[in-house]
């Protein structure tokens, strides 16, 4: 295996091995060849749940990181233990052909403190997808952190929405409110600006607050801003 000597974004997608230079229960910095380190999260130290990374892992240790992205002005990566090598047998071509904005199935991979990690059969691979506690119930709060408590790894989800994807990252951002599934499907929840209209109805999410307004969200980039003096014409969620 080639020695990983520099912050290029390059090597995304590649595996080097790196050593454990420090550990925490809930990261990891792994050092490679002339002092070059990254980030690993332990969210990606393990195809299974590790709710504490000392008890599996230790200083010194070699491991086969693969580098999920790269800040070359800033010198910083992000890894991964999680075996890559799917990207390059068909995992770009599933990624990139799924639609933001559909429906689909998955199964829950693991649950972290703040969402859950699904795996979304594709294009005959497995992508990564996730789900923020804020998406798991049309009202966030309590109704959303209850769902999230019964939540278990290898669940099935009949019902996910692909809201966006993330490339740098390879991970599918995915809702399960249950009005935007319903509006997926009945096309009322818009996923390029070349379907929007003037008087056309559609469904979306609160994005962020501010003193003027909303900031909506619909599937991929598509955002709209809903003023103050207006807002009490609009239902979202």
């Amino acid at each position: 295996m080639p020695l990983l000597s520099s912050y290029s974004a390059s090597n995304i997608g590649k595996a080097f091995h790196g050593t454990i230079f420090s550990l925490t229960p809930h990261s990891a910095i792994v050092e490679f060849h002339a002092g070059i380190r990254g980030y690993l999260p332990v969210s990606e130290m393990s195809e299974a749940y590790i709710n504490d990374a000392t008890e599996h892992f230790r200083l010194g240790q070699t491991v086969k990181a693969w580098i999920l992205n790269v800040e070359e002005a800033e010198k910083r990566m992000r890894l991964s233990l999680k075996d890559q090598s799917y990207w390059s047998q068909g995992g770009q071509a599933a990624f990139e052909a799924l639609e933001e904005g559909t429906v689909v199935e998955a199964t829950v991979s693991a649950k972290l403190v703040d969402k859950i990690v699904l795996d979304i059969p594709s294009g005959g691979v497995v992508l990564r997808g996730s789900v923020s506690v804020e998406h798991l119930s049309d009202s966030p709060g309590s109704k959303a952190e209850k769902k999230l408590a019964k939540m278990r790894e290898g669940t099935k989800v009949k019902e996910v929405l692909v809201l966006s994807k993330n490339l740098q990252n390879r991970v599918v951002v995915c809702s399960m409110k249950p009005a935007l599934i319903e509006a997926a499907k009945e096309g009322t929840f818009p996923s390029k600006y070349d379907e929007l209209s003037r008087g056309r109805k559609v469904t979306g999410w609160v994005k962020n607050v501010e003193d003027f307004g909303a900031f909506v969200a619909f599937a991929g980039s598509v955002e709209g801003v809903v003023y103050k003096k207006v807002c009490m014409l609009f239902i979202c969620y």
